[in-house]
């Protein structure tokens, strides 16, 4: 075994540990933060944000009046373009420790949303055992004349057991197989006149148990569940674009910081518009997405809550 045969084994050893536990820090370190709390760990940015976008933007104008005499030569400029740099840096760090609580609160509310629908699980998963029981009766003797009844009432069965063992396991597919279930019933209520015409005691205890199912249905914590998990899935997809986004204007920003613009008249100014981009997004429009969403969150699914909508709205 060589020395590159070595130094591979090591990085390929090596490397993913800082990956994973980079996802463990997102996904299960991650602070909980109730919808009460936020507030109190949000940095105040509103007041500022016309200061933000005058030291984003306003580089041309301290220019013009540097080359217009109207400020004391090309020293008052790059100290006017050093003052903003320090205001960026202090603003987009804010920024992130808003966004970042936001994500937190967004995994917390997501995390919460699992939870609860396995909790409320529980009541379905008995009404489906005595449904069970009831087909299991039926499919022994009475019902084995009829195979379109005998085949959707297996289909009703293993449907439900489908989104038991989704909300249980994989929250991601509780909403595709919750919509199955939901199509296998539908096409049981078209069998109706199907078996109207050929009604007899034994076909029509069907509509019974058929109607336990939808029972059973009605009882699954998916429909409110399904726009609830979008709307925080939707949170934290706009905050982790932002922090991704924000990183590397934070390192520039943090290395101009310590040059000293004024005295070194040899080094270049910086174009301070160029930190508003990153990634191909704007960063205060990604920052103002954000808000907007989370905004939209709390409004919705947090009505009780004015106080900390206005919280958000008045420092974010």
């Amino acid at each position: 075994m060589n020395i590159f045969t070595i130094l591979g084994l090591i990085v390929a050893f090596v490397l993913p540990i800082p990956l994973i536990l980079v996802f463990l820090y997102k996904r299960v370190l991650y602070r909980r933060r109730s919808i009460d709390s936020i507030s109190d760990f949000l940095q105040e940015v509103q007041h500022h944000a016309q200061d933000l976008e005058l030291a984003l933007l306003g580089q041309e104008d301290l220019k013009e009046d540097w080359l217009n005499g109207v400020t004391e030569g090309e020293s008052a400029y790059r100290l006017a373009v050093q003052e903003n740099i320090d205001r960026l840096r202090e603003y987009f760090w804010r920024m992130r420790r808003n966004v970042v609580t936001i994500r937190e609160f967004g995994f917390t509310a997501l995390d919460d949303e699992i939870q609860i629908a396995r909790q409320e699980a529980k009541e379905a998963e008995e009404r489906l055992r005595e449904l069970r029981g009831t087909v299991k009766h039926d499919l022994q003797g009475p019902l084995r004349p009829y195979p379109a009844v005998f085949a959707m009432l297996t289909g009703l069965v293993q449907s439900a057991d489908a989104v038991l063992d989704a909300i249980r396991h994989r929250p991601a597919k509780i909403v595709d197989s919750y919509a199955h279930l939901c199509q296998v019933l539908e096409k049981c209520n078209e069998t109706a006149p199907e078996i109207e015409a050929n009604a007899s005691e034994v076909t029509m205890e069907i509509y019974e148990t058929v109607r336990g199912f939808e029972e059973f249905a009605g009882l699954l914590p998916v429909a409110d569940r399904a726009s609830h998990d979008a709307m925080f899935n939707d949170l934290i997809q706009a905050a982790e674009s932002f922090l991704k986004a924000i990183w590397v204007p934070l390192l520039k920003l943090e290395a101009w910081s310590h040059i000293p613009l004024e005295s070194w008249t040899f080094v270049p100014v910086p174009d301070l518009a160029s930190f508003g981009h990153s990634r191909g997004l704007d960063v205060l429009q990604a920052y103002r997405h954000v808000k907007v969403v989370v905004l939209r969150v709390t409004s919705e699914l947090y009505p009780g809550s004015q106080r900390t909508a206005e919280e958000i709205q008045n420092k974010m």
